[in-house]
Parts: structure tokens; C-alpha cells; sequence
């Protein structure tokens, strides 16, 4: 994101965010946010590092699937993200 912040590429009021909708037998139980660039407000943020995306929300349903969405203000701003060392707490039934 810094390259294009730096060439000019995200101005006032573009956003860059990954959603990520859990599912409970096909039905949407839940939602988080994460966003890459925030210009929105005052002050101007990006992503410029690995962050860690702690899902509360998420985190207090029982689920069985999770799809992303990339929503974007920009379209010159890229629609992909990556994730590293995904976690999930499962039950095992005996």
C-alpha cells in the first residue's frame, strides 16, 4: 500500500477493506471488518506491515465456514490481500 500511497494512487476518502463472513450451515452468523487503507477520516492510515486481525466477534459463534470480500473505493487499488498463519479453535466430538 505505501507504493501507492507514495505515487498518489489513494487520495481523500478511499478505503481499502477485507470483510470476512462466517457461516453456520449456510447461514451468515457474523461479520468482521479489516480495513488496508483508510483514507476516510483525518487521519490518513494504510497497512504498511504483517498485522494481526484479532476476530472477537467471530470468535464467540461456533461456525463452519468463512468466505472474504475485498470492497474498495479505488479501483486502481489491488483486490487481493494475504493471510498468514490462519487459526481456528474446532471441537472434536468423540
Amino acid at each position: 500500500m505505501e507504493i501507492y500511497a507514495d505515487k498518489g494512487k489513494v487520495t481523500d476518502g478511499d478505503f481499502l477493506k477485507v470483510v470476512a463472513k462466517f457461516y453456520k450451515d449456510d447461514v451468515k452468523v457474523c461479520e468482521e471488518e479489516f480495513y488496508l487503507v483508510d483514507y476516510t477520516g483525518v487521519e490518513k492510515e494504510y497497512v504498511a506491515e504483517w498485522t494481526y486481525w484479532n476476530m472477537r466477534v467471530a470468535s464467540k459463534y461456533d461456525v463452519d465456514a468463512v468466505k472474504f470480500q475485498i470492497i474498495s473505493s479505488n479501483d486502481s487499488l489491488p483486490h487481493h490481500f494475504c493471510m498468514d498463519l490462519f487459526m481456528a479453535s474446532i471441537a472434536v466430538v468423540y
